[in-house]
C-alpha cells in the first residue's frame, strides 16, 4: 500500500488544493520495481510471482525517483520515532501530532504494523487492532486519518485511552478500512509525492539504503558527470538525518570551472527534489553536492530482512560518479574505493539526479 499524492508547482498536494490527485496502478509499480530487464535494482528469485511477493515502501521511492510514465517522485518523507541505532528502542510512538500534521498537509503515510490475528478483530461493528507491546511489524498499511474519540473498549487487546488511527489495508479489498489504537507505536512512517513538472531525470543510481551513506569529516562531496543538452531545473538527492545543510554545485565536465552554486537545507529524512533558483542550460557537466552530514551513495547490497526471494544488484562504470578526496575528485568505480573511504561495503554510484524541464 502506497501513501501517494501529486504536488503542484508551489509544493502543495493537489488533492488538498483542488480535489484532484494522480491515479497509478499498483501493479504497474510492481512491474517497474521488479523488472528483470533492468541492469540493476531489485530482482526476484526464479519462479516467484511478482504480483504476490510485495516489498518495502522504500523500494517505491528509490525506484520511482528515476521517473515513470511522465511522472517522477519529487520527495519521500521518513518520519522517525527517535534517533537510535537500536531498532527495538525505536519501535515507539512517533508522536500523534507529528503524523497528523503530515497527513493534513500531504495525505496518507505508510506504516508498518503487526498482522497477527490475535491483535485484530471485529468489535461493535468495527475492525480494530491494538499492539501496545510493539511486537515486530510484518505488514505495511496506509494511514489515512484518525478519530480521537474512538472508544478504547473496541479493541481485542485493551487500550489505555480513546483514540485510533484510520488505516487502509489493500489486501482486504473493500473491507480494508480499520482502526488502530493510539497505543500502537510506529518505528517510522513513510510518505511520498509525485510531480509532472520535469521532462527527464538523469541518474546512475537505483537508490540508497539506511547504511550506505559515507562521511569524510565535516563535509563530504560527491558528484555525477552527465552528458545531455537541455535545461537543468532541479536536483534530486537523499539525506539520512533531517535538517542537513548542502551546497549544490555545477562544474564543467572536468571539474575545472564552477558554473553555479546554491545552498539548501534538507529538512527531513528521505529523498528531496531541490529546484534551482536559476535553471540553466547545460550540455556535458559535473553535478556535485557538498553535504555537511553524510553523503548518499548506491550500495553494493540492500538488506531485505532475510527475504531470500528478493535480491539487489548495482553496477557502475568509470567516468560516472566521483567523491572529493582532499582536492582531487576520485572515481567511485576505482578498485580501491572501499579502502580509500574506509567503508564496509563497496560504493557504486553517487545518489544525485539531474531533473530537466522542456
Amino acid at each position: 500500500m502506497l501513501g501517494l499524492c501529486r504536488r503542484s508547482s508551489n509544493g502543495v498536494c493537489l488533492f488538498h488544493e483542488n480535489g484532484s490527485s494522480v491515479e497509478i496502478d499498483p501493479l504497474e509499480i510492481v512491474d517497474i520495481i521488479y523488472n528483470k530487464e533492468h541492469p540493476e535494482g531489485f530482482f526476484l528469485a526464479d519462479g516467484v510471482n511478482k504480483r504476490d511477493i510485495g516489498g518495502y515502501a522504500l523500494f517505491i521511492g528509490e525506484t520511482l525517483s528515476n521517473g515513470f510514465g511522465g511522472l517522477t517522485v519529487d520527495r519521500t518523507v521518513v518520519l522517525k520515532a527517535v534517533d537510535s541505532d537500536d531498532q527495538n528502542e525505536c519501535i515507539v510512538d512517533i508522536g500523534t501530532e507529528k503524523i497528523k500534521d503530515y497527513v493534513r498537509s500531504n495525505g496518507a503515510v505508510v506504516i508498518s504494523v503487526l498482522d497477527f490475528d490475535e491483535k485484530k478483530g471485529w468489535n461493535h461493528g468495527y475492525f480494530t487492532m491494538n499492539d501496545p507491546v510493539h511486537d515486530e511489524p510484518d505488514h505495511d498499511v496506509a494511514l489515512i486519518g484518525w478519530d480521537d474519540h474512538f472508544p478504547k473498549e473496541y479493541f481485542n487487546v485493551p487500550a489505555k485511552n480513546d483514540g485510533a488511527w484510520i488505516c487502509y489495508n489493500s489486501s482486504l479489498g473493500s473491507a480494508g478500512y480499520y482502526y488502530i489504537s493510539y497505543d500502537t507505536g510506529f518505528y517510522e512512517a513513510f510518505g511520498l509525492s509525485v510531480t509532472d513538472e520535469y521532462s527527464d531525470v538523469l541518474s546512475y543510481d537505483c537508490g540508497t539504503g539506511y547504511d550506505s551513506f559515507i562521511s569524510l569529516g565535516d563535509e563530504t562531496a560527491i558528484a555525477n558527470v552527465f552528458n545531455k543538452p537541455g535545461t537543468l531545473a532541479a536536483v534530486g538527492t537523499f539525506c539520512h538525518m533531517p535538517d542537513e545543510e548542502i551546497t549544490i554545485e555545477v562544474y564543467t565536465e572536468d571539474f575545472s570551472e564552477l558554473l553555479y552554486s546554491q545552498d539548501a537545507v534538507l529538512d527531513y529524512s528521505g529523498y528531496h527534489t531541490i529546484k534551482l533558483d536559476k535553471p540553466m542550460k547545460v550540455d556535458k557537466y559535473a553535478l556535485a553536492i557538498r553535504y555537511k552530514g553524510t553523503a548518499p551513495v548506491e550500495p553494493d547490497y540492500f538488506s531485505c530482512d532475510d527475504n531470500d526471494n528478493i535480491t539487489f544488484r548495482a553496477v557502475n562504470e568509470k567516468g560516472q560518479s566521483y567523491v572529493l578526496i582532499g582536492e582531487q575528485w576520485k572515481d567511485l568505480a576505482d578498485e580501491d574505493i572501499k579502502e580509500v573511504l574506509g567503508t564496509d561495503f563497496t560504493p557504486k554510484n553517487a545518489c544525485i539526479k539531474a531533473l530537466y524541464t522542456n
